[in-house]
């Protein structure tokens, strides 16, 4: 009998080991993906300050100075 309770309790840890080592390996696989994503999109720290730019511009600036004529 404890036998058959130990080799259930190892079948049990196994698949849970495995299951987790799966999802954690899908996890960093993501991570890895996002990470050349950013890297590589960038050529220069010009290009990920450029949209703060865009948005800190109107900011500063009166209302009546962003109108387009």
């Amino acid at each position: 009998m404890i036998d058959c309770t130990r080799q259930l309790a190892n079948i049990i840890i196994n698949k849970v080991a495995t299951m987790s080592e799966k999802f954690n390996r899908k996890n960093c696989r993501q991570y890895d993906a996002i990470v050349t994503e950013i890297t590589s999109a960038a050529v220069s720290t010009f290009v990920l300050v450029e949209p703060q730019d865009y948005v800190d511009v109107p900011r500063s600036r009166s209302p009546g100075s962003l109108k387009v004529n």
